[in-house]
């Protein structure tokens, strides 16, 4: 396994402050114990015994559960689901790490994140705050709400694209996400900006996030 580069920046950190001692030691064992891209199996059963090969006896299947919810809340971890099985992913980790291999010897996301800036919202569904529902007999779900509903001011064809870009850039937009997304939109209408014109800055420079024209940009035109 690769080495894993951990920053002085880390001392600093009020995501990670803000967990309890065990979730932050979890959180650096999960550093050494992911692939090349920041990603794993996030079964309770595999991480207990990846993470703490030594403390099988005292560390417990609802100790991982109660950790990955502290590393969700802080977002920290991104939790997902394909075919069934529940991965995890670090968020930032292009940001720290150095990437080798060719390929992530896990699925990615692609657009089936389930984290939330609330645990036990129906965005997802883990354990220990919300009613008990182990991750390993009833794997997390993921929300049916598929479809946001846009605004008039906003083309929807032109949101499928920023979308699609996101998934590209590997930066999914959550439901959550996109509701953000759209008061921002809402924000930046009341300022004099044109939402669709933003949308498409945001698109043409795989931009995760949707920011103000810039000057020299207005107004953004696509060739496609």
């Amino acid at each position: 396994m690769p080495n894993r580069i951990l920053k002085e920046s880390i001392l600093l950190s009020d995501n990670l402050d803000r967990l309890s001692n065990e979730a932050e030691n979890f959180f650096y064992r999960l550093i050494v114990n992911c692939d090349d891209y920041g990603r794993m199996d996030a079964r309770p059963t595999v991480l207990r015994a990846k993470c703490f090969p030594l403390k099988i006896d005292r560390i417990k299947e609802a100790n991982i559960e109660k950790y990955l919810i502290e590393l969700v809340s802080q977002k920290l971890i991104n939790l997902y689901e394909i075919d069934n099985h529940p991965y995890l992913e670090m968020i930032t980790w292009e940001d720290h790490q150095q990437i080798r291999a060719k390929k992530s010897k896990y699925p990615d996301p692609n657009g089936h994140l389930i984290t939330s800036d609330n645990i036990c919202n129906q965005e997802i569904s883990i354990v220990s705050k919300c009613p008990r529902n182990p991750i390993q007999s009833n794997p997390i779900r993921i929300s049916d709400k598929k479809n946001i509903e846009l605004p008039d001011f906003i083309e929807k064809e032109l949101w499928d694209d920023f979308l699609d870009m996101r998934k590209k850039i590997k930066k999914p937009a959550t439901f959550k996400a996109q509701e953000l997304l759209i008061k921002k939109l809402e924000t930046l209408k009341q300022s004099g900006e044109d939402p669709n014109e933003v949308i498409r800055q945001s698109i043409m420079n795989s931009y995760q996030s949707l920011f103000p024209l810039k000057k020299e940009s207005k107004p953004v035109r696509s060739n496609w």
